[in-house]
């Protein structure tokens, strides 16, 4: 066996999201030689059954493993219904187990990209639940800067007591960017108010739930004291985002794995 190799894969892993259980199966399929091989992964809580099923294969040239993609499956404990989608790990999209994670919940990722004539950009990344490859993959759909979605500017529209503190906000920020549904407190007048933010690149916009994790609005416009300045919350955005997530695993926060 490689002991570089194996190492490369080992951190490879790591930073993937898998947990370091998986290192000693890693080493025992490295040892046994053969041209490909799959390791398992699981996780389960009361709510969803995780798991992914990795690929790897040899280099023809050598004794060289690389870890080519993952399958991540969620199931919904109560309904049983399962959604499933391939992830790459080398080449243009390349998401993390938890980022995986929030794209099959319906949630966007802001990813650092290049295209095919090397150029770097960055652009966020949403799966689209309406579009199948003939592998039975969702198509991503991507909205890059251009596109006119600013993370910062919209979230300056509420009283988030996070935007106090830069540090606050940089966590902030980078935690939706990363498709996290973020859990917020609101300073209003009459009081201080818990919500769940979710970034909502489609409609250059941020969705806020409540408590029970209901969809409540879209981008609405705030005054200072964090009132609602217009009557106008944008229902026709609100339905549209509700007609258009609706993967079959049940949304939820995005989990630590």
């Amino acid at each position: 066996m490689n002991q570089k190799n194996y190492e490369y894969l080992r951190d490879q892993l790591l930073y993937s999201g898998f947990v370091d259980s998986m290192n000693a199966n890693l080493q025992k399929a490295m040892k046994k030689g053969q041209d490909q091989f799959t390791l398992n992964f699981k996780r389960e809580d009361q709510a969803e059954r995780i798991a992914a099923q990795l690929r790897f294969s040899k280099s023809k040239q050598s004794d060289m493993y690389f870890f080519n993609s993952y399958e991540l499956k969620i199931t919904n404990r109560a309904s049983l219904q399962s959604i499933k989608q391939r992830f790459y790990v080398n080449g243009r999209d390349r998401f993390t187990l938890k980022e995986a994670y929030n794209l099959l919940h319906g949630r966007a990722v802001h990813k650092d990209l290049t295209n095919k004539e090397g150029e770097r950009y960055r652009a966020w990344m949403q799966l689209d639940f309406k579009t199948v490859d003939l592998e039975g993959n969702r198509k991503f759909r991507h909205y890059h800067e251009n596109y006119g979605f600013d993370l910062p500017r919209e979230l300056e529209k509420f009283p988030i007591s996070d935007l106090q503190y830069p540090d606050s906000k940089e966590y902030l920020i980078a935690s939706l960017e990363r498709g996290n549904r973020h859990d917020v407190t609101f300073m209003l007048e009459q009081g201080s108010r818990q919500v769940s933010l979710e970034a909502n690149p489609k409609f250059k916009s941020v969705a806020i739930y409540d408590g029970s994790m209901r969809l409540e609005f879209v981008s609405m416009n705030l005054d200072k004291h964090g009132q609602q300045s217009a009557q106008d919350v944008q229902m026709e955005n609100k339905q549209k985002l509700q007609e258009d997530q609706q993967p079959p695993a049940k949304q939820s926060k995005g989990k630590r794995l």
